[in-house]
């Protein structure tokens, strides 16, 4: 079984996606191959997202329900999450990543979660940060440190197509 993690900037682009239904029904019919795990954090985001009517939808209200709908189970950070992502920060300063901690905490949080909960892949669009080089050298050798698989990162396309 694939077990997957959505970043956050993911649920606006499947709430946008014409095939957004179909998506949701493969998804429902082949829950023994494939399932979304939800993180409380990632949650927290999308209730920030602006209540505002686009074309007679509510925002919010579409990304709550995507998520909702997508995911299998959720995920509470807690103190181990922190302490890894703590162990990111440290390495990514070291290697001489330019972000804040308070820029990159979140996606840390995520990454760490993946990592600890055996989650193959997270699926994420988040380039600038997430999935920059540094970030990505700094999971790299916290999680061999730690003993932890690192899951793969793909973007929205290849997610939509698989």
């Amino acid at each position: 079984m694939k077990r997957l993690m959505l970043d956050t900037n993911i649920f606006g682009l499947l709430v946008s996606d014409k095939d957004f239904h179909m998506m949701h029904s493969i998804l429902e019919n082949n829950k023994e191959e494939l399932r979304i795990y939800g993180l409380n954090l990632i949650r927290q985001e999308l209730k920030m997202a602006p209540r505002t009517i686009i074309a007679g939808v509510n925002v919010q209200a579409s990304l709550l329900r995507a998520y909702s709908s997508f995911t299998t189970s959720e995920y509470v950070i807690d103190e181990k999450l922190k302490i890894i992502a703590e162990e990111y920060f440290k390495m990514y300063s070291k290697l001489g990543g330019g972000y804040t901690k308070e820029k990159l905490w979140n996606d840390f949080l995520i990454v760490a979660c993946a990592s600890v909960k055996d989650i193959s892949v997270v699926v994420s669009e988040d380039n600038a940060t997430m999935l920059n080089e540094i970030a990505q050298k700094s999971y790299q050798i916290i999680n061999q440190k730690e003993g932890l698989k690192l899951p793969d990162f793909i973007g929205y396309k290849l997610f939509k197509k698989e």
